[in-house]
C-alpha cells in the first residue's frame, strides 16, 4: 500500500503542476490501505466459483484483485485455507457508506450464484478421491448430541 499511495500521489502532482495553478493541492490517505486480496485461480474454491459465475450471469468471470475492505479475507488466506469472493453487489452500491444499497436483482441473483457454488463445489469434491479419514471411517455410536453426519466434541463418533 505505500508503495501504490506513492505513485498516486506522484501522478496527481504531476497532473496538478500542468495546470499551472496559483492553488496548492495537497494529497493525504485517511489511513492504511489493506492489501488486494488474490487467490489462486487453479483452486477448487475458484473453478466451482467460475463455473457458478457462468451458471447465473452467463459470462466467464474475470479475476481482479479486490476486497481491500475484507482484510479478514487476507487473514484467512495466510492461515493457509482458500478463500474466494463471489461478485454479488455492483460499483455502484456504495459499499460501507450511509446509503449503501443493493438492487433487488442482485440480491436475487446473489442467492442464485451462492446455490450454484456451493452446488459445482459439492460436484468437484465428488472427483476428488475420499478423505482418510472416511475411508477408514469408524463406526458411529449414536452421540446423541450431534446429527448424524455431523463429528461430536467427544471423538468417538
Amino acid at each position: 500500500p505505500e508503495e501504490i499511495t506513492a505513485l498516486v500521489r506522484k501522478h496527481l502532482e504531476g497532473v496538478f503542476a500542468t495546470f499551472g495553478s496559483a492553488n496548492d493541492m495537497e494529497v493525504n490517505t485517511d489511513g492504511e490501505g489493506a492489501l488486494a486480496f488474490g487467490g489462486n485461480p487453479e483452486d477448487r474454491n475458484f473453478l466451482a466459483a467460475a463455473r457458478a459465475n457462468e451458471c447465473v450471469y452467463g459470462v466467464v468471470p474475470d479475476f481482479v484483485r479486490s476486497g481491500g475492505s475484507i482484510p479478514v479475507a487476507l487473514t484467512m488466506q495466510d492461515t493457509g485455507r482458500s478463500v474466494v469472493l463471489l461478485p454479488v453487489g455492483r460499483n455502484d452500491d456504495g459499499h460501507h457508506g450511509q446509503n449503501e444499497k443493493i438492487d433487488l436483482n442482485n440480491f436475487i441473483c446473489g442467492i442464485k450464484l451462492l446455490a450454484a457454488y456451493v452446488t459445482e463445489f459439492a460436484l468437484s469434491a465428488a472427483q476428488l478421491p475420499a478423505p482418510v479419514s472416511q475411508t477408514q471411517a469408524r463406526p458411529r455410536r449414536g452421540c446423541a448430541r450431534f446429527m448424524s453426519g455431523f463429528k461430536c466434541e467427544c471423538g468417538d463418533c
